[in-house]
C-alpha cells in the first residue's frame, strides 16, 4: 500500500485563513491503494481513474480532497466503489459529498451531520461556540440568530471547506452583510470590525468550484452537457439541474421572481438581478430607485449577488447603481456584463473590474458582435460558411483571454443569435461549440481576485432630537432619532450646565438598526442644562445630536449643618409672561414662605408684577417646586404693554419661624388672614404682624403676596410693608387705583424679617442684608445702592423691596444689573399713573421711601471690609465722597450730615468717621 506523505502547512496567520490550501498532487490513473493522510488534493486526470487494483482511502478527513478531473459528478458516483473513508466504503450523502470541481468532481469526506460552521463569542476562536447551523433559510431568507447561538456575540468563526457563509448584522438578512468562502480551504478568521458582536443572522451554502463555463438563458440538460457548461440559468428563480451544474437564480426585475422565491432555491449560492433595467427598449426598464427598493430584500437571501445586467447604452444606470450600493454600505457581490462587443471590446473588462471596485465579473451574455450593429460574426456581406470559420477562430481568442484574467470568474455563452454564431446548433456542437467544451477553463473562482468587500455602511448622527420639560415630575423627556443602530459601539446622552463640561449622564442601549428613542431625566438641578446624544462607531468615530436646552431654576440651598435649606435663594429668567417654574434644592415639610425681590428692568415701558401660580410637591419631595408669571398692570398708560426681553426675578423660600442663617437672625412666616382688596370690609387688606421674639435692632422685612386667581379680573396686586420696628411690621395688599372691578381679589402674603448686617453662610456665600433711604425724582432714573464699604460681592443675587408706605401709592421697584454689579446695583421706581395725587413723581414731587435688599453672593472671589469698632475722628470737607454705613453716597461735605457714622473717601482711601 502507498502511503502519500505530504508536508502541509497549518499556521495561524491573522486573517483571513488560518489553514493554507492543500498540497496539490497530481496522477493520471490509480492503480494501487493510495491513502490520503495529508492536507492534500488529490487529482486523477483520466476519465478511468481506477485500475481494478487501485483505490484511494481518505483518512484525513478533515482536509483532504479526491478531484476526478475527468468526470462529472454523476459519473464520479459511479466510481465510489474505489473510494474509501476512513476504511469504510464511501456513500455520497453518508461519509462523503460528491460536488463539482471544475469541469470535473471533487469528493469531500464529510459526514452527513457535518457542521461546516462554528462560531465563537471571542476573538481567535475563545469563549462560548456553536456549531448548531446547517443549510436551512427561512422563508428564502436568512436565518435570524438566537441568544444560543450567539446573537450580537460573534467575534470569530470557522468554515469548513466547499461552503459559503454570509452573515448580517440584523435580524432576518438586512443591515450590514458580507459572504465569506471557504474555496480551497477551511476558512478561520476572526470578524471584521464592522461584524465583531454585530452578527444577528446566517444562512450557509454548498460551494462548488465550477468551471468559468456557463450557457446563458437554457436549461436543457442536453444542450448543458454538450458544451459542457457547469452552469447555467433560466428567465425565472432556475430548476433543479442535478449536481453536474449549478442553475442560477435570475431576478428579471422587480419584483419577480420575488426575493423570496429566488431564495428559496439551493442550486446555487448566486443570483442573477435585473435584466438591463436601464434598456428603455427592455420588458421592463427600471429606475435605479426603484431596484434599490428592493435591493436590501435580495441581500437579505444571503445569496451572492450579481450586478443587474449592463448594456452599452445604459452605463451610467450602472455607474449611479453601484455608487448608490457602495454610498449605502449594501452588498453588491459580482458585476454582470453583457457583452455584443467586436473582440477588441473585451480588453475592456479588466477596466471593468478595476472600475467598480474589484468586484468579479460575470459575462450573463456574449458573443462576438452585436447584430443590431453589424459587426464581429454579424459583418455585413460575409458568407455564412465565412461566419461560422471565423466565429470559431475569433472566439476561440476572446476564451483564451476569459480564461487567463483572474476577474472573470463566469461566463454564459448566448446561443440564441443567428445559427452561425452558436456554439450548438439543431443538436450538434459547431466548429466554435468544439472548442467551448474541450477547452479547461480553470475553476472559475479566485480569492486573488475577489477583492470586493462591501463598503462599509453609512454612518449618520441622531437627529430630530427634542426635550420637554414635565413640572410635575422635574423630568426633561428626551426623543431623537438614530440611523446606525448595532453599528454604534456605544450611545451616552450628555449633560452641560450652564456652558460648563459636558457629562455622560446615560448609557442608552443600542437596538440593531434604525430607531427611535425616549429618555426621562430627572432634574435636580438648577441652570441652563445643554443636553445632545453622542455616538461612537464601530470605527471609532464620534457623531454628535444637535442640542437641547431646558433652562430651570433652582434655588440654592443656605446655611450649613442644621440651618441648611431652611432659607433657600434663587433666580428666574422670564423669556415671556407665559408660566415659568423654578424648584427648590431642598423641600419643605409645610408650605414656606415665598418673596420676590423685584423685576429686572430690561422691558422698561412695561409695568410687570410678579405673580405666584403655585406651590406644589415634586417627585417625592414636597413642597418642592413652584410656578410664576409675570403680570402686566391693568391701568394706566403702561396697560398690557408687551415684554419682548427677557426679565430676572429673584426670589427667597424661608422655613416658616425663628431661625438664624450664619449668626444673622430671622423670622418667616405666612399671615393667618388673607388679605382682600375691593372689599368692603374696612382693613381688610392690611394685617399686623408681631414677631415671636423683638429683634435686636429694626429688621429688614420682605413680603409678597401669595397664590390668586386672575382668570376672572386679570388685575395684578402687590404688598407694602411700614410701620417697621424690633416687634414688628404692617403690610398692606394693594391694586391700582384705576381699577374699578368690583371683584375682590385675596390673598395670604409671605414674608421674610431679617436683621441687618452680613454673614457666611457655611456653605459658602456671604450673605449681605442693608438698607438705605432713596428720594426719586423721577420714574426714568435709576438710582444706586451699594452692597457696603467696598464691598466686592461674586455673584449677587438682590433682592429689594421698600420699607416704608410714606408716599401711599402702588408703587414697585424694578432693578438694574448694568454696571460693576459686584459693588452696587441699582433700582428704578415704577408708580400707578391713575392714582392722581400720588402717582406723579418729579423734582418737585418728590418720592422718599427706605429701600432694604437682601444679597446672596458666593464666598469665594467676594471681598468684604464690614464695619466695625468704628473709632470718632476729626472730619473735613475736604472729600471725594461720603458714603453711609450702606454704601449709599450722601454727598461731598460733613456739613448738614445728620449724627452717625459715615465712610469717607480721600485721597483714593477710605476711612471711617463718626459725625457728632
Amino acid at each position: 500500500m502507498k502511503h502519500l506523505t505530504l508536508l502541509t502547512l497549518s499556521l495561524c496567520v491573522a486573517l483571513p485563513s488560518v489553514w493554507a490550501d492543500n498540497t496539490i498532487t497530481t496522477v493520471e490513473q490509480v492503480s494501487e491503494a493510495v491513502t490520503l493522510s495529508d492536507d492534500v488534493d488529490y487529482h486523477i486526470t483520466s476519465a478511468t481513474p481506477f485500475t481494478a487494483t487501485g483505490s484511494v482511502n481518505i483518512t484525513n478527513t478533515e482536509h483532504a480532497t479526491l478531484v476526478l478531473d475527468g468526470l462529472y459528478p454523476s459519473l464520479a458516483l459511479e466510481q465510489l466503489g474505489y473510494v474509501y473513508i476512513n476504511g469504510e466504503p464511501a456513500k455520497n450523502g453518508t461519509n462523503c459529498q460528491v460536488k463539482i470541481y471544475n469541469s470535473g468532481a471533487i469528493i469531500m469526506p464529510y459526514a452527513a451531520d457535518i457542521k461546516p460552521l462554528t462560531v465563537y463569542s471571542e476573538k481567535d476562536f475563545g469563549g462560548e461556540s456553536c456549531n448548531d447551523f446547517g443549510l436551512e433559510n427561512t422563508g428564502g431568507f436568512m436565518n435570524t440568530l438566537t441568544e444560543a447561538k450567539l446573537n450580537n456575540r460573534i467575534q470569530s468563526f470557522k468554515l469548513k471547506r466547499g461552503y459559503m457563509v454570509t452573515f448580517s448584522s440584523r435580524p432576518g438578512g438586512y443591515g450590514y452583510s458580507r459572504c465569506f468562502i471557504a474555496d480551497k480551504a477551511d476558512l478561520e478568521m476572526n470578524l471584521p470590525t464592522v461584524l465583531a458582536g454585530r452578527v444577528s443572522s446566517y444562512r450557509i451554502f454548498k460551494w462548488n468550484d465550477c468551471s468559468k463555463r456557463g450557457l446563458a438563458s437554457d436549461v436543457g440538460t442536453e444542450s448543458n452537457k454538450a458544451v459542457n457548461s457547469q452552469s447555467c440559468y433560466t428567465w425565472d428563480a432556475g430548476i433543479n439541474m442535478g449536481i453536474d451544474r449549478e442553475c442560477v437564480a435570475n431576478h428579471i426585475y422587480e419584483d419577480w421572481p420575488s426575493a423570496a422565491a429566488c431564495g428559496a432555491t439551493s442550486y446555487s449560492p448566486m443570483m442573477k438581478t435585473n435584466n438591463e433595467p436601464g434598456n428603455s427598449a427592455d420588458d421592463h426598464p427600471q429606475s435605479v430607485a426603484t431596484v434599490l427598493a428592493n435591493w436590501e430584500k435580495l441581500m437579505a437571501t444571503g445569496k451572492r449577488l450579481c450586478s443587474p445586467t449592463s448594456h452599452d447604452g445604459s452605463l451610467s444606470w450602472l455607474r449611479e447603481f453601484i455608487d448608490s450600493i457602495d454610498a449605502r454600505g449594501w452588498r453588491c457581490d459580482l458585476m454582470d456584463v453583457h457583452c455584443y462587443w467586436p473582440e477588441g471590446s473585451f480588453n475592456n473588462l479588466a477596466n471593468w473590474y478595476s472600475s467598480y471596485g474589484n468586484r468579479p465579473l460575470w459575462i450573463s451574455e456574449w458573443v462576438w458582435g452585436a447584430s443590431w450593429n453589424k459587426n464581429g460574426v454579424f459583418t455585413s456581406g460575409w458568407e455564412d460558411s465565412y461566419r461560422v470559420s471565423q466565429n470559431a477562430v475569433v472566439v476561440k481568442r476572446i476564451l483564451d483571454k476569459l480564461n487567463s484574467w483572474g476577474y472573470v470568474e463566469r461566463y454564459f455563452y448566448w446561443n440564441g443569435e443567428q445559427w452561425y454564431s452558436r456554439i450548438y446548433n439543431d443538436g450538434a456542437l459547431t466548429p466554435t461549440g468544439e472548442y467551448y467544451a474541450s477547452m479547461n477553463t480553470g475553476v472559475g473562482y479566485s480569492k486573488d481576485y475577489d477583492k470586493y468587500i462591501p463598503s462599509a455602511p453609512r454612518m449618520g448622527a441622531p437627529s430630530n432630537l427634542t426635550g420637554s420639560f414635565k413640572q410635575t415630575q422635574s423630568t426633561f423627556t428626551l426623543k431623537w432619532n438614530e440611523p446606525n443602530g448595532e453599528y454604534n459601539n456605544s450611545m451616552v446622552i450628555e449633560r452641560q450646565i450652564d456652558g460648563g463640561a459636558w457629562t455622560v449622564i446615560a448609557e442608552i442601549p443600542v437596538d440593531d438598526g434604525p430607531a427611535s428613542y425616549t429618555y426621562v431625566d430627572t432634574v435636580s438641578t438648577g441652570g441652563k442644562q445643554g443636553y445632545r446624544i453622542h455616538t461612537t462607531t464601530y470605527n471609532n468615530k464620534d457623531y454628535y445630536s444637535d442640542v437641547v436646552y431646558n433652562v430651570v431654576s433652582f434655588a440654592k440651598a443656605l446655611g450649613a449643618d442644621e440651618q441648611a435649606g431652611e432659607i433657600q435663594v434663587g433666580e428666574m429668567t422670564l423669556a415671556d409672561q407665559n408660566t415659568a417654574y423654578s424648584f427648590f434644592e431642598k423641600g419643605y415639610d409645610e408650605k414656606p414662605a415665598l418673596i420676590f425681590g423685584s423685576v429686572s428692568n430690561k422691558n422698561n415701558k412695561a409695568s410687570l408684577v410678579e405673580h405666584l401660580v403655585s406651590l406644589t410637591s415634586v417627585a417625592g419631595r414636597k413642597n418642592s417646586t413652584f410656578q410664576m408669571n409675570l403680570l402686566s398692570w391693568s391701568e394706566g398708560t403702561t396697560k398690557d404693554v408687551p415684554m419682548t426681553l427677557s426679565e430676572t426675578v429673584t426670589y427667597m423660600a424661608a422655613k416658616k419661624g425663628s431661625g438664624t442663617i450664619g449668626d444673622l437672625r430671622y423670622e418667616a412666616g405666612i399671615t393667618a388672614k388673607r388679605l382682600a382688596v375691593g372689599s368692603s370690609v374696612a382693613g381688610s387688606d392690611t394685617a399686623v404682624i408681631t414677631f415671636a421674639q423683638p429683634f435686636n435692632d429694626i429688621p429688614i422685612v420682605m413680603a409678597s403676596p401669595g397664590q390668586y386667581a386672575v382668570t376672572v379680573s386679570p388685575y395684578p396686586v402687590i404688598t407694602r410693608v411700614f410701620d417697621v420696628t424690633k416687634e414688628g411690621f404692617k403690610v398692606i395688599l394693594l391694586r391700582q387705583s384705576g381699577v374699578t372691578a368690583k371683584s375682590v381679589r385675596s390673598c395670604d402674603v409671605s414674608y421674610v424679617a431679617i436683621e441687618r448686617g452680613q454673614t457666611l453662610d457655611g456653605s459658602g456665600h456671604v450673605v449681605t442684608v442693608r438698607d438705605t433711604t432713596i428720594t426719586f425724582t423721577s420714574t426714568l432714573t435709576n438710582y444706586k445702592f451699594f452692597y457696603g464699604n467696598d464691598d466686592l460681592l461674586a455673584n449677587p443675587k438682590v433682592l429689594v423691596q421698600m420699607q416704608s408706605y410714606d408716599v401711599p401709592c402702588y408703587s414697585v421697584l424694578r432693578t438694574y444689573g448694568t454696571g460693576p454689579t459686584e459693588y452696587y446695583h441699582r433700582v428704578r421706581l415704577q408708580t400707578d399713573d391713575t392714582n392722581a395725587e400720588y402717582g406723579t413723581v418729579s423734582s418737585t414731587k418728590k418720592y422718599t421711601e427706605r429701600v432694604g435688599y437682601i444679597v446672596v453672593s458666593d464666598e469665594d472671589g467676594s471681598v468684604t471690609t464690614g464695619i466695625r469698632n468704628v473709632d470718632a475722628t476729626p472730619a473735613t470737607n475736604a472729600a471725594e465722597g461720603i458714603y453711609d454705613i450702606n454704601g449709599v453716597r450722601v454727598g461731598d461735605s460733613v456739613t448738614n450730615l445728620p449724627k452717625g457714622i459715615y465712610v469717607i473717601k480721600k485721597d483714593g482711601k477710605t476711612h471711617k468717621f463718626v459725625n457728632k
